[in-house]
């Protein structure tokens, strides 16, 4: 396999597929010669590509939220939110609140 290239690993019907006119089973990263030598000619420093090991440890997690029945939660919490554009004020959309609260990491909820 090539350096920087990837297989794409999803179900049929997911959100990766959706939105792609040509679903690919391989993904190729890397930095486009113009942007290279634009940087370069700036004195700018060259983006750096995805970390291999920070790509494999989302797989892993993703293999496993997927095998613990957690992805289809968040697929339906993700869809509940594309769907729902305000909250019910009887209080029945409480659990997608909750749902996107919980979600936040605390470094940002503390922040604010």
């Amino acid at each position: 396999m090539q350096v920087n290239t990837y297989n794409v690993c999803a179900r049929p019907g997911s959100y990766v597929f959706q939105y792609s006119t040509e679903p690919r089973e391989q993904v190729t990263f890397s930095v486009p010669d113009d942007v290279t030598r634009e940087c370069e000619a700036e004195g700018k420093q060259i983006p750096a590509l995805p970390n291999p090991d920070l790509i494999a440890l989302h797989a892993a997690c993703a293999r496993v939220a997927y095998l613990s029945g957690a992805a289809k939660y968040f697929d339906r919490l993700e869809r509940d939110t594309e769907e729902t554009t305000v909250l019910a004020s009887d209080g029945s959309s409480a659990s997608l609140l909750h749902g996107l609260l919980s979600i936040v990491p605390a470094c940002v909820a503390t922040a604010a």
